[in-house]
């Protein structure tokens, strides 16, 4: 009977206790993400360029929204104010005042290309990205004369162009270009 006891307490010592408890399946602990490397100021400026051709496509599209709008009504104003004037010369200073008004907004369009346009090649980070975006002034500019001559759907449709020459700068800038 003791060589039993001897043995069964031996056997108990050898054999791991973890072998009679309930095993939990414990997952390993998660694996922290390696930090990533801080960004360098070409990258960060990289990306400001990248916002701000962004926040410019967004802006021309929410005038020429509204642009196409006031134009129509200031036409129809117009044709109004031509069957009046005879009667009220008021009408067609009205008129013109609106014509002018779409003119100096236009103009104000122009400047924020041409801003975007000097940042671009004057910034040593957004200098290789330059070549996306040169000529949105001279778009600009273009508009502005076609406005100047009252065709105001033509400078419509060379806004459009901005925007469309600005969206292909935007793909075009989505990937860093490497520095030698």
């Amino acid at each position: 009977m003791k060589s039993i006891v001897v043995l069964s307490l031996s056997v108990l010592l050898l054999v791991p206790a973890a072998a009679f408890g309930q095993s939990r399946g414990r997952k390993p602990a998660p694996k922290k993400p390696a930090p990533k490397p801080a960004a360098s100021a070409v990258e960060l400026e990289r990306k400001a360029g990248v916002q701000k051709v962004s926040d410019q496509i967004k802006t021309l599209g929410q005038f020429l929204y509204l642009y196409g709008g006031v134009v129509k009504t200031v036409e129809r104003i117009e044709g109004r104010a031509e069957r009046r004037r005879a009667t009220n010369p008021e009408v067609g200073e009205v008129a013109e005042q609106n014509k002018q008004a779409i003119r100096q907004s236009i103009s104000n369009v122009r400047a924020g290309l041409e801003t975007l346009e000097n940042e671009f090649s004057s910034k040593p980070s957004l200098r290789p990205y330059y070549s996306y975006v040169v000529g949105v002034t001279a778009i600009g500019v273009q508009a502005e004369s076609a406005a100047a001559a009252d065709d105001f759907d033509q400078a419509g449709r060379i806004l459009v162009t901005a925007i469309a020459k600005l969206s292909d700068a935007l793909v075009r800038m989505r990937d860093p270009i490497p520095v030698n």
